[in-house]
């Protein structure tokens, strides 16, 4: 349940900060420079950053499932 709630906190406070942050910004990477809003780059980068939590504890759990 605790899991939860902190869940529904992120969640609030991430849709705040989305909507706070509309205006266009420019990201450069390596040869590409790309024009977005910062809201749709931070929406990418938690994104990202979930996925790679993710990957990594379901790696884990592969991995202890192995073991035993």
């Amino acid at each position: 349940m605790i899991k939860f709630i902190l869940g529904i906190l992120m969640g609030l406070s991430s849709l705040a900060l989305f909507i706070q942050n509309i205006e266009v910004v420019q990201v450069n990477f390596l040869i590409w420079t790309i024009s977005m809003p910062r809201f749709l780059l931070l929406f990418t980068m938690l994104a990202i950053g979930l996925f790679i939590g993710w990957l990594i504890s379901s790696l884990k759990h592969i991995k202890r499932k192995k073991n035993q």
